[in-house]
């Protein structure tokens, strides 16, 4: 969000990390891919905030007139937020917001000059960073919801960091032999790693707590651009609403190779459009569905296996240990037969959280400055069932991507 840092307004609309109008400006940034890989642990990509920075100071005529004068703050909404909301309108990023922007060096927890010279980026446009646990000030009191009779009263804010970050935190991921998958408008595995140097070059690398005198914990990372959006997008080019299908009597879907929004990792690959592997789509929405949601699971799973095969075969102190369970959260984490066929997948446990709201229970935890071993309680267990031919669809499927790729 670009805004002015006298009258606090917004001086365009606010960039979603969708948004990928600013791809082409990354296709000149190929040849430091391994630099920038170093640095921030992600690599160039348009979802990420430098190259819709780039693109707000080359094309945006009201940033270009607030940068002229010396009043142009360039930040994520977690930013724009706290500037807003918080007592003596600060003008901060927590680390975990600052670390996907691709500007952020995650070995000297700053802006990185380097990266901001690659992208263009002036220093001055962007805010602080600090620790996502940190005293950011207190509220304006104005926007507290208060009960009835309630006196106003002073309430800090302790913590602030991104909804994945503290998604991990809130489901009692930072727990060892953990692997943590939540599943929304995209989908995320996650492991806790004590090396950042262990990671396949193909994954990325997440901070997802970071304070004053606390250590900063980093967890390996796959992403997976279309699981929710993959659904809408389908849902759209087939003419149904697939949100509410039951597909749980469809045993052997068609194959989707899913590349809505685009290849996450392992691939990182735009440009390549989702298809079936068979020439013509499934006729029936359970059937279409169907197809989706194990395109979802397929995606996870080759992260899984990246993952695994990565920090196997290092000889860091960040040795793998396979996980006893996967914890999954998130939206789609609601829908029993999609548990139930990645449990059967993984060939491990997967259990589901009592709370759902794992975000905001993250960030209360962090905020109260507790150890990281958060208690969690689970409200299902789904077993895997091996007796199940999805192995097998997944060998078909990632046997058809690399043909599409």
């Amino acid at each position: 969000v670009p805004w002015n840092r006298s009258t606090g307004l917004p001086l365009a609309h606010a960039l979603s990390w969708q948004d990928t109008r600013a791809a082409h400006e990354l296709r000149e940034m190929g040849a430091f891919r391994g630099e920038i890989r170093e640095k921030t642990g992600l690599f160039p990509s348009p979802h990420y905030g430098a190259s819709k920075i780039r693109w707000l100071l080359q094309n945006s005529r009201p940033v270009q007139e607030a940068q002229d004068s010396g009043q142009l703050v360039i930040g994520p909404l977690s930013s724009f937020l706290c500037f807003h909301l918080i007592h003596g309108a600060p003008l901060v990023v927590d680390h975990a917001n600052a670390a996907r922007t691709l500007l952020w060096n995650m070995r000297t927890q700053d802006w990185d000059k380097w990266l901001l010279d690659l992208f263009e980026i002036p220093r001055s446009v962007l805010p602080d960073v600090v620790p996502i646990r940190s005293s950011f000030g207190a509220l304006k009191t104005e926007h507290l919801l208060l009960k009835s009779g309630e006196e106003k009263r002073e309430m800090p804010v302790y913590a602030v960091s991104g909804d994945q970050n503290a998604a991990y935190i809130g489901v009692g991921g930072s727990e060892n032999n953990r692997l943590v998958v939540n599943i929304g408008s995209g989908a995320f595995c996650m492991a806790r790693i004590a090396d950042v140097g262990s990671v396949s070059e193909s994954l990325l690398v997440s901070l997802v707590d970071s304070g004053a005198h606390s250590d900063i914990q980093y967890v390996i990372e796959g992403t997976v651009n279309g699981a929710g959006t993959a659904l809408l997008w389908l849902g759209e080019q087939m003419g149904t609403q697939l949100e509410e299908v039951q597909w749980k009597q469809i045993e052997d879907p068609a194959i989707f190779l899913n590349c809505v929004g685009g290849l996450g990792s392992p691939w990182w690959r735009t440009g390549i459009r989702s298809s079936w592997e068979q020439t013509a789509a499934p006729v029936s929405p359970e059937e279409q569905k169907a197809a989706v949601m194990e395109s979802i699971l397929f995606l996870l799973y080759k992260n899984f296996e990246v993952m695994r095969e990565s920090l196997v075969s290092s000889d860091s102190s960040a040795a793998w240990s396979e996980p006893s369970e996967i914890i999954v959260a998130g939206g789609l984490s609601q829908d029993e037969e999609l548990c139930q066929r990645m449990a059967n997948l993984f060939g491990i446990s997967v259990v589901r959280p009592k709370e759902s709201e794992a975000t905001a229970r993250g960030i209360a935890w962090l905020a109260s400055r507790q150890s990281l071993h958060f208690p969690a309680s689970w409200r299902d267990v789904f077993l895997p069932n091996l007796g199940t031919n999805i192995s097998g669809r997944y060998k078909k499927f990632l046997k058809a991507l690399h043909e599409l790729c």
